[in-house]
């Protein structure tokens, strides 16, 4: 199903870093949303995860996953264009795996990988080009369930973060593509690590994975055990197999609270991410985070006069413009429930509302932006639009 709101232009300018530290102002932006695809518990199934990744045969074809409801429809993987023509790939049966996470990712051979959080621990698959599904690995108990998709690193193994099975706790792990599983980290097992990652990993140019824990692990021992360990944590590991903590966000909050979206590469020597909490208006944050573990606010996200959105859970994308992309995933019309909002923002904090979902369109927005050509990108809902199981859109600025 297709549909076409109409444009919204952005009444304030937005102010860009120019070269040698000049300020360039953008004129009043044209933002269309279009509708591609409506799910609502069919053959298409619902909930969609967003974080799209495009066929590597260059063929217009965009690969997304659903998250099912919950019952019989365990979710699906499919294909769909930006005309809105959507192939099912597979529909999930109940020992394949529960609930679909965002991020699939293809690797050489065109198979695709991917996780689930059920059955009843979550599983790691391999859907190759002929439809064969291979179930790689089975999570026990002790290794916790999968809170995101896997990252295909340069040494050909996936990686990915697993969230409890306690309070304080995960796992990182890799897997090879045959199936042959490696936890690397376990997360809280001391006090001031990382505690429950659900944030996507990425790979630096120098080959260490990042990634990001919304929590912290406070020091629960002695006699007045001390709370206030941080507000969550960026990590890396190295090529070599070393965990180490890059930051932690302080425990005050001004900086944000549990970034749970995870990090994009800038490519200016610092990490940009968003967190679901705190910053002036506790509304969430858009932070920056060098390797040497210099961590800086970038934007807090606000509610008084504006309504920006709030509880980021999406990664930012950084569009072919050198400006970041992204969705809130409630928010934006100064309710606590609103529908969510897509915005941008530079390196330097200036910030523009680019567009505020309003229900008949999709609301809480899932999973990054990604830019299919200048301009242009496509992203998911995973609730409303017309068949009220979420949408595919593509939004597209001017």
């Amino acid at each position: 199903m297709r549909n076409t709101s109409l444009p919204r232009r952005c009444a304030a300018a937005l102010l860009l870093a120019g070269a040698f530290g000049a300020s360039v102002a953008v004129h009043a932006t044209t933002v269309t949303l279009k509708v591609l695809d409506a799910f609502g518990f069919g053959q298409m199934g619902s909930r969609p995860q967003g974080d799209f990744i495009a066929a590597q045969d260059h063929s217009g074809r965009y690969f997304g996953n659903s998250g099912g409801d919950g019952g019989n429809d365990h979710g699906s993987i499919y294909s769909t264009d930006l005309q809105g023509l959507p192939t099912i790939l597979h529909k999930f049966e109940g020992g394949e795996g529960g609930e679909l996470k965002a991020g699939l990712v293809q690797g050489p051979d065109g198979s695709l990988y991917g996780v689930t959080d059920g059955y009843p621990h979550g599983t790691i698959f391999r859907l190759a080009p002929d439809s064969r599904m291979t179930v790689l690995h089975v999570f026990s108990p002790d290794d916790g369930y999968p809170t995101v998709g896997l990252l295909l690193a340069s040494d050909g193994f996936l990686y990915g973060v697993t969230e409890g099975p306690g309070r304080w706790t995960g796992r990182l792990f890799r897997i090879s593509m045959s199936g042959d599983y490696q936890v690397l980290h376990t997360f809280g097992a001391v006090p001031g690590d990382g505690a429950r990652p659900e944030g996507r990993l990425i790979q630096a140019s120098n080959g260490d994975i990042l990634g990001t824990t919304v929590e912290t692990k406070p020091n629960l021992g002695g006699t007045t055990p001390d709370l206030r360990a941080g507000e969550g944590t960026v990590f890396k590991l190295t090529p070599d197999g070393q965990y180490a903590i890059v930051a932690v966000f302080p425990h005050d909050g001004h900086l944000g609270t549990g970034p749970e979206a995870g990090l994009v590469d800038g490519r200016d020597g610092w990490f940009y991410g968003t967190t679901y909490g705190g910053g002036a208006e506790y509304r969430g944050t858009v932070y920056r985070v060098a390797e040497s573990g210099e961590l800086q606010l970038v934007h807090a996200f606000r509610f008084q006069g504006r309504d920006e959105g709030s509880s980021s859970t999406t990664p930012l994308t950084l569009g072919s413009d050198g400006l970041f992309y992204g969705t809130q995933t409630t928010g934006g019309r100064h309710r606590k429930e609103g529908p969510g909002t897509a915005y941008r923002v530079d390196r330097a904090g200036n910030f523009e509302l680019l567009y505020v979902f309003d229900f008949a369109d999709g609301f809480t927005p899932q999973g990054a932006l990604l830019e299919t050509s200048p301009g242009q990108f496509l992203g998911s809902t995973y609730q409303g639009g017309p068949a009220k199981g979420g949408v595919d859109f593509l939004l597209e600025v001017h």
